[in-house]
């Protein structure tokens, strides 16, 4: 099962991304990326991010052995 969904926003310039396994919650939370997010639901762990940021969370999401969904 993969950790995480993005996709592309419908804000300008912005990616959805969300944190599908309790892993990714758990990480997401303690990496304090809600200090990046645009709009979000942090009840349906759904995040509106700038793209500009989204690679550096990407990254950080990758070297920590976690992937994404299609």
């Amino acid at each position: 099962m993969s950790d995480f969904k993005l996709t592309m926003s419908e804000f300008d310039d912005c990616s959805t991304i969300i944190c599908i396994s309790e892993k990714a919650k758990e990480f997401w939370n303690k990496r304090e990326y809600s200090k990046y997010v645009v709009v979000g639901n942090s009840k349906n762990n759904l995040y509106v991010i700038n793209n500009f940021d989204k690679r550096k969370i990407c990254n950080e999401i990758r070297e920590n052995n976690m992937d994404f969904t299609d």
